[in-house]
């Protein structure tokens, strides 16, 4: 069982944690020149060697306290070093034109419907016919045909683009895509057709990551090639190699709601299984220390092999090291402490890459991977099981629960779903995952025999099925996966429940338990308030959306939907932008607003609704030739859309509204005109275009 005051280098680590988070939040206000930031870390190691010498035992704590400022100082000045070598110019985004970029590809290009996703390092930008240098990322969309589709890693592309900062969520709850972004030092986007840009130069950028580029691409051909159907290359090509480019929505759903989807990331798991089939396989070189240290090289070369097979994505370079300090543990023949050789890789990823600590897949990927270090032991003893199969479907069930244990809440917070069925999912699928990694493998290997080859894509073919019937039965089970809101505060407060409660588990502490008890209680209270609070909520909410206009009218847990058909059809969109608040307010059934229809809360006929006492009225150019009585029309709320071509002045003299709403789908320059107008008009208004409107309606 673990015990913390057995690793002070985990305190002393989480101290350079704090001063990471600090500068993430405040280095863009409380900036340090470089120059003094070596000067006060020079002097704080000059301080921490004279206190080690001098210092007695009685006031050792004055060292303690001393290494902690500094590692917090440390962490503080190192991420504010990542994040200022990177920042892009405030002009460049600010450009109200197009202008020239010359980059390179830095990622691998990822393929959407209808553009391809460039991750890029921008080297020179061209601004007043004046070239300057640069070093910055930046994300741009290319349209996607033929020649987009060849673009790699490290090719030298000229962009000439439009680029912007990337905004803040226009909704409520919305995915913060601009802090996510932040995270891995990118601040600009912009979205390039087939004619503005051009391919200059191939082979530039780290050789080591060119190379397993290419593997991966040769290795994508091959499975293209195969008889398997599209989901099913799309499946191998997501667990094996990590490519999840190649799966639609739907697919990717289906293993979120079996809580499957950590099979799809190339993780720990999949390294994990590397490293034990070829563990398997080489178990002859176990004699003397010399075989053992050469099978210990064998396995890191493997282990390393595959993750440049994967393209060295970010997830499987973390696994890679963590089981790399196993393997080296074993070299040089000494017992490996597993939580230091997980806080050993940590360590090495948070110093080249500060910012590598905000990555979500990297949180669950640790946190899992803890859990089942500290808890797998223990609950594989709580029901010992001698016969070899059923002891081993346990042990995937022991695994589950402890990675689940310490991953739910964050896992919640992020995502807002819990998959009910996953110990059902997991011993039922992770056991064949081995045995498809490993036929994916050969299936390359054989690749350029007919006979083999096809008849292992059959195979896998057999599997596949077996794997997506199971896993399609187990999202129509009801209650498959359950929408949950939680906030950071509810976040902290059950990882605090989880851990008192271990702790008083180990060490038989009835204190604890009664601690754990009040918690849940508490949470609970808090729980039952907020759900109270719901039923009885109403507003009417106008959504910022890219395309379409949508409004939900609250009443309780019950929702009334307006919105024209691009919305309510565009599913990935409506999941993207409203998901979250309608799972934050526990909406639990949905009715469509139609052409004509009437209930005891609302009404509506054509472009008139009227919810909860306000009236709405949508003008566009059909509605806007019909002649109103301005006597006959209250209106609180008028919403313009599709570009009608009308004058706010002479709209306001038979329709008086509360505020006037804009939405996205009019053009720029009228939306400045009418602005101006509501504002010599002493007439409030509100631009969707800057974000969703909330209007909170009485509570009866």
């Amino acid at each position: 069982m673990f015990s913390w005051s057995k690793y002070p280098f985990l305190r002393i680590f989480s101290m350079y944690v704090c001063g990471i988070l600090l500068a993430f939040t405040f280095c863009r206000t409380l900036t340090i020149p470089p120059f003094a930031g070596i000067i006060i870390s020079l002097s704080g190691l000059c301080l921490l060697l004279l206190f080690h010498t001098k210092t007695s035992y009685k006031h050792r704590f004055r060292y303690g306290f001393l290494l902690y400022i500094l590692m917090v100082w440390m962490g503080y000045h190192n991420t504010q070093t990542c994040i200022h070598h990177c920042l892009p110019p405030s002009s460049f985004g600010e450009t109200t034109h197009k202008v020239a970029i010359l980059t390179q590809v830095k990622e691998i290009p990822f393929l959407k419907e209808n553009s391809i996703k460039l991750c890029l390092n921008v080297e020179h930008y061209n601004i007043d016919t004046t070239w300057h240098l640069a070093n910055f990322s930046m994300i741009i969309y290319v349209q996607r045909d033929e020649d987009a589709e060849n673009l790699q890693y490290g090719d030298r592309v000229l962009f000439y683009v439009d680029p912007n900062f990337i905004h803040s969520p226009k909704n409520p709850e919305e995915f913060n895509y601009k802090r996510y972004l932040a995270t891995k030092n990118i601040y600009l986007h912009a979205y390039a057709s087939k004619n503005d840009w051009q391919l200059l130069s191939r082979k530039h950028g780290n050789r080591l990551k060119y190379h397993a580029a290419q593997l991966q691409k040769k290795m994508l051909h091959i499975l293209d090639s195969s008889l398997l159907q599209h989901d099913e290359k799309a499946i191998i090509a997501a667990i094996l190699l990590g490519a999840d480019d190649k799966m639609d929505a739907e697919l990717i759903q289906s293993f979120t709601t079996a809580g499957l989807n950590h099979v799809l990331c190339v993780s720990g798991l999949h390294v994990g299984i590397i490293y034990m089939i070829f563990n398997y396989l080489l178990f002859f070189l176990r004699k003397n220390r010399g075989q053992k240290t050469v099978k210990a090289c064998l396995i890191l070369g493997i282990i390393w092999f595959y993750a440049c097979l994967t393209g060295l994505s970010p997830s499987v370079i973390r696994s890679a090291s963590m089981f790399s300090f196993f393997t080296f543990a074993q070299i040089i023949q000494r017992k490996a402490n597993t939580y230091n050789s997980l806080l050993s890789s940590l360590v090495l990823l948070t110093l080249g890459n500060p910012l590598v600590i905000f990555d979500m897949g990297l949180q669950l990927s640790y946190l899992a991977v803890f859990g089942i270090l500290y808890l797998h032991s223990t609950i594989s003893t709580i029901l010992p099981i001698k016969n070899k199969v059923l002891s081993y479907f346990w042990n995937i069930i022991g695994v589950s629960i402890a990675a689940q244990l310490f991953t739910f809440p964050l896992s919640i917070y992020y995502f807002h779903q819990f998959p009910t069925y996953f110990l059902l999912a997991n011993p039922s699928i992770i056991c064949i995952i081995p045995i498809l990694i490993g036929m994916s493998i050969l299936l390359s290997v054989f690749s350029f025999w007919p006979w083999a080859y096809d008849g292992l894509a059959k195979l896998l073919h057999i599997l596949l099925s077996y794997m997506n019937t199971l896993i399609h039965t187990i999202e129509l089970f009801p209650f498959a996966s359950l929408q949950i809101y939680l906030s950071f505060g509810q976040m902290l407060c059950l990882y605090l429940i989880i851990i008192v409660f271990l702790s008083g588990i180990w060490y038989k502490n009835k204190t604890a338990l009664g601690i754990v008890l009040s918690g849940l209680i508490v949470f609970s209270t808090v729980d039952l308030i907020q759900y109270t609070i719901n039923l009885r909520h109403k507003e009417i909410i106008f959504y910022s959306l890219p395309e379409g206009i949508l409004i939900d009218c609250i009443d309780g847990q019950h929702c009334y939907v307006m919105g024209d058909s691009l919305a309510l059809t565009h599913k990935k969109n409506m999941n993207y932008h409203v998901q979250n608040h309608r799972i934050k307010h526990r909406i639990k059934s949905y009715t469509p607003i139609n052409s004509h229809t009437e209930s005891k809360i609302y009404w509506k006929f054509n472009n008139f609704i009227s919810f909860g006492g306000k009236n709405i009225l949508i003008i566009n150019d059909k509605i806007y030739q019909i002649n109103y009585d301005s006597t006959s029309l209250k209106i609180n709320y008028l919403l313009i859309d599709d570009n009608p071509s009308i004058q706010i002045k002479k709209l306001s003299s038979y329709i008086n509204p509360e505020c006037i709403i804009f939405s996205p789908r009019n053009s720029a320059y009228r939306i400045q005109a009418w602005e101006k107008e509501c504002m010599a008009l002493h007439q409030a208004f509100h631009s969707l275009q800057q974000g969703a409107l909330k209007i909170p309606l009485e509570q009866p």
